[in-house]
């Protein structure tokens, strides 16, 4: 008798590679905390990411991801890299802000501290809404400048390089984002995704608020395309805090009204694409 044809898999969706990561997240927080198992993950391949773009850290970032592999067994530590694996495929099947849904399904956001990622159909309206005239300002200059003062997890910064892309722009040749977050897990989280991305930027670990900076995350896309020497052409100043100390505790401050405040709307000045002050509560470190 002749074999019957195997039936196709259905194609799997966003939601299916997000249960799949949930999954195998929640396995292994048998022995630690799931939010721990999190941070590691994404603070594991960023250092992983970072190591092959960015030599002048590197003795100090293997140092610290090999402190963080001696707290697993090895047979706990080898389910960590297909992981990014899962995160990598995710990101192929559909560009969108994986691991800010991911983090919000797993239920380890801060609530005291009001820490909401913002949804990425919002970040999609917006971003639509800004990048509308930019083909004019592409054949104006030699790229555009997009500045990001609470990045979270790079929703908005995935959403904006999406709508270039849509609009017929190459945004890994004409796009390239400075970007800013005071938790260090939010840092690593954009960098992972806009690095799996190949979207230029350097995201900074630092206050907004203060103006201070405690480490720099360059993409390999920022390295591939010699992107230091570009901003270094560029007249345009660019608004990178100073190299600091970290903070130590925070403050609340109502209605912050820093240009790098919490983002809501968006506007253009200049060729750069700027994201607008709304007046959020916002927290700031102290020393």
């Amino acid at each position: 008798m002749p074999a019957k044809p195997r039936k196709k898999p259905p194609p799997q969706t966003t939601s299916d590679y997000l249960s799949t990561l949930e999954h195998a997240i929640r396995q292994l927080a048998y022995g630690q905390h799931l939010f721990t198992i999190f941070r590691h993950f994404v603070e594991l391949s960023a250092l992983s990411l970072s190591n092959v773009a960015d030599p002048i850290n590197k003795a100090a970032r293997e140092e610290q991801y090999l402190s963080i592999v001696k707290q697993y067994k090895p047979e706990e530590f080898q389910q960590f890299p297909p992981l990014l694996g899962m995160l990598a495929t995710c990101l192929e099947h559909e560009p969108t802000d994986v691991l800010g849904r991911l983090y919000h399904r797993l239920e380890i956001h801060n609530h005291q501290s009001g820490q909401f990622f913002t949804p990425y159909p919002v970040c999609q309206a917006m971003a639509k809404m800004l990048v509308h005239d930019a083909k004019h300002l592409v054949k104006e200059q030699e790229f555009i400048r997009a500045q990001e003062p609470c990045v979270g997890s790079g929703a908005m910064v995935i959403a904006l390089a999406q709508a270039f892309r849509e609009e017929g722009i190459n945004y890994q040749h004409y796009l390239h984002v400075t970007a800013i977050d005071l938790d260090i897990v939010a840092v690593h989280m954009a960098y992972v995704q806009c690095t799996l991305l190949h979207i230029p930027a350097i995201i900074l670990h630092g206050d907004t608020l203060r103006g201070e900076s405690y480490s720099v995350w360059r993409t390999c896309a920022h390295v591939m395309g010699f992107w230091d020497a570009k901003l270094t052409r560029d007249p345009r100043p660019l608004p990178v805090p100073t190299e600091n100390k970290r903070p130590r505790r925070f403050v609340r401050q109502e209605e912050a009204s820093s240009p790098f405040s919490s983002p809501l709307s968006l506007c253009t000045h200049k060729g750069d694409l700027w994201l607008k002050p709304t007046g959020r509560t916002a927290y700031t470190a102290v020393a």
